[in-house]
């Protein structure tokens, strides 16, 4: 099922902080999760409409973002540089 929102991630690719931010929030928060490419979770927060994240404690690479509001799911690709 895919999340009713719009979900924007920028910058991609990013290199200190990253937005999300939901264009058409539901009623309840949603969580924000980001996975490595070998599945483990590095960062997970709840998410209204905005969330800011300082990625600086975060390697360079590639990860999964993942949107997850009760049935729905959103998910995406963000670049982390350096």
């Amino acid at each position: 099922i895919n999340y009713n929102g719009s979900l924007r991630c920028y910058p991609n690719p990013a290199r200190d902080v990253v937005h999300f931010e939901i264009e058409n929030p539901g009623r309840h928060d949603a969580i924000l999760s980001i996975f490595n490419l070998t599945g483990n979770l590095v960062y997970s927060n709840r998410i209204r409409d905005k969330l800011m994240i300082n990625t600086s404690h975060i390697s360079p690479g590639t990860y999964y973002y993942q949107l997850q509001e009760q049935d729905a799911m959103n998910s995406g690709k963000i670049v982390l540089i350096k």
